[in-house]
């Protein structure tokens, strides 16, 4: 008896070395490492169930981790953890070990749910504790009758105090995990924010040196070249004049979206009429449309009448415009038509031009983002003119949103709701929205 007691007790301890390595080198999640124990401590001590419930704010099972007959039962993680058998509530009272040779006659535990479902007989609770703080239980469930050896109990609450402690490293090594995830996911948005401010100064510049080139060129030759016939002046007086409009259009973007992000753009929706910005919008662009031969027209009704900021109205039109006319190959058409609807009005600029891929449209509304805005594009711009239509739009309550297939054009749609958005008016505790200029 005492050599078997010894045999015993050898294997234990060495079983307990074995798992005390495995517990310190793990570095997997704290469910699987949980699971691993339970196993760990059927095998020390031959029994047939082990149930390990971890305590929070004072609930006696937060989470819980069964292994019976040497597999994890499929108990539904909620129902395993609301069960508090009556041994587990009893060690979670005492925080100290707490056995029963025959828990089915122990009056002690007349209600055990797992003992009166499997049939087990004696069992097994132990305390985990964590630098001293209670933690959680350890129980384990045996088929038969029987006596602890305290030895044994010594092991296994030596496993599960080490088990606890594993278990805070788990914990620690997968906040670590996590917070290396999202420092790394918040280091790629910097690369990105940083590529997209690298791509938005050079198309910066370009937009910028454009127009500033035909503008001090064409001045020049006026100014140097007096034989010129007063047709051509006229002719090279009005590209400058085009292209200090085209400065001022991609200042007042930058302005307007700049007085956005502050808080500071004032709009005064007032009835407006919406022929009014297409008109603008149309002329505004016709030259444009004209080298490319473009067949722009216009079905918005002359009477259709919206409340809206007129100015942004019109600035919006004329972005979706230019943005059609820019985008569509030579010989193609743009049309604007608008539609009541019962939540407001349905502004729309459709296309035949290049159309945009699926994959590309949900970046359409970002700041300073175009689907390509390499040096090498093909289509001038900075990527503000949608960005900033969406935040004028959404700004007085509105939606845009575009339908397009590559290849066959676009329709860009914004909606104007019937009544302006109240959050117009100033909010109190809010600076105001000021509109620049």
């Amino acid at each position: 008896q005492t050599r078997q007691q010894a045999l015993r007790l050898d294997a234990s301890m060495e079983m307990l070395r074995q798992v005390s390595q495995a517990l310190t080198a793990t570095t997997v999640g704290p469910t699987a490492l949980l699971q691993g124990v339970a196993q760990a401590l059927i095998g020390v001590s031959g029994a047939a169930s082990c149930l390990i419930t971890l305590t929070q704010s004072g609930n006696p099972a937060e989470q819980a981790v069964e292994v019976r007959d040497g597999v994890q039962p499929r108990v539904p993680q909620d129902k395993l953890a609301r069960l508090a058998p009556g041994l587990i509530t009893q060690v979670v009272i005492e925080q100290r070990p707490v056995f029963s040779e025959d828990i089915q006659l122990d009056g002690r535990f007349p209600l055990d749910p797992l003992a009166q479902q499997y049939g087990w007989r004696a069992a097994l609770g132990l305390p985990m504790f964590l630098e001293r703080e209670f933690v959680g239980t350890v129980s384990v469930y045996f088929h038969d009758v029987r006596a602890f050896d305290p030895t044994l109990m010594q092991v296994l609450q030596i496993l599960a105090n080490q088990a606890a402690v594993a278990l805070d490293n788990a914990r620690r090594f997968q906040r670590e995990r996590q917070t290396i995830e999202m420092l790394q996911r918040a280091n790629l948005e910097l690369q990105e924010a940083d590529r997209m401010k690298s791509e938005f100064l050079t198309n910066m510049s370009h937009e910028l040196r454009t127009p500033l080139n035909a503008i001090i060129g064409f001045s020049e030759i006026i100014q140097t070249t007096p034989e010129l016939s007063e047709a051509e002046r006229a002719e090279f007086a009005e590209t400058i004049h085009n292209s200090g409009r085209q400065l001022l259009t991609l200042i007042n973007d930058i302005l307007d979206l700049t007085h956005i992000q502050a808080g500071r753009l004032e709009l005064h929706p007032a009835p407006c009429l919406v022929a009014d910005a297409v008109d603008a919008a149309l002329s505004e662009n016709a030259a444009a449309a004209s080298q490319k031969e473009l067949t722009v027209t216009s079905q918005v009704d002359r009477t259709l009448q919206v409340v809206f900021d007129a100015r942004s109205l019109r600035h919006i039109v004329h972005n979706l415009v230019n943005n059609a006319v820019k985008f569509t190959s030579h010989h193609g058409s743009v049309t604007i038509s608008a539609i009541e609807s019962p939540t407001g009005t349905v502004v729309e600029v459709r296309d035949t031009g290049i159309g945009i891929k699926p994959e590309d449209q949900p970046r359409l509304f970002e700041e300073f983002r175009q689907v390509d805005g390499s040096t090498s594009r093909g289509y001038e711009g900075i990527g503000l003119g949608l960005a900033l239509s969406k935040r004028l739009v959404e700004l007085q309550g509105g939606q845009i949103w575009v339908e397009s297939v590559p290849g066959r054009g676009s329709a860009f749609r914004f909606l104007i709701p019937r009544r302006p958005l109240v959050a117009l008016h100033e909010p109190a505790g809010r600076a105001p929205l000021r509109r620049a200029g």
